[in-house]
């Protein structure tokens, strides 16, 4: 069995239940406990947002974010701690960045896939006639698609697979659309 964690977790995923243990800290109110009044939340704040209410488990907080409660969008947030007491709220530590990844559970086909590579197959669609799906227009680099020129397409799909080879750590040596679009 694994312990629980005794901070907040860095990372999760969307429609999981996250569970972590939080001790009594000192501050110049004294000893922020739950023995001593204290109750404890953790907001977490973004693209949507959550508050979880701690419960008490002898000197220590036990915070659970439910997989029901756990509805966050994919994304970037802030997580912070606060102790309350008699109106008093007080932070524990300093706010911190935690990556909530999609839900793979309520993901359809192709939802988790890496956006420059979705980006990269709607440009190669467009200039081949294909775009389907009923897009009647896409925006990549902050333009319509439908007023990108064939030029400005190329263009654009050259971009996008010299940044998708460099993550991949290779070498680009002519056009790789190919290996992401071709049916």
């Amino acid at each position: 069995m694994t312990a629980t964690p005794t901070t907040p977790p860095t990372t999760f995923e969307a429609g999981t239940t996250v569970r972590f243990t939080q001790a009594p800290v000192m501050s110049a109110h004294g000893e922020l406990s739950p023995p001593n009044g204290w109750t404890l939340t953790w907001l977490l704040r973004g693209i949507s947002a959550v508050t979880v209410t701690a419960s008490t488990v002898g000197t220590l907080w036990q915070v659970e974010l439910t997989a029901a409660l756990n509805v966050l969008a994919a994304g970037v947030y802030t997580s912070a701690l606060r102790a309350s007491k008699d109106g008093v709220v007080l932070p524990i530590g300093a706010p911190t960045k935690v990556t909530v990844t999609p839900d793979i559970a309520d993901a359809a086909a192709g939802d988790l896939g890496d956006a420059d590579e979705r980006a990269l197959r709607l440009l190669i669609a467009a200039r081949d006639g294909t775009l389907t799906q009923g897009y009647l227009s896409v925006m990549v680099d902050g333009k319509q698609l439908q007023h990108f020129s064939l030029d400005q397409l190329e263009r654009a799909i050259a971009r996008y697979e010299t940044k998708i080879a460099r993550r991949r750590g290779g070498a680009l040596s002519g056009h790789i659309g190919t290996v992401f679009v071709r049916r």
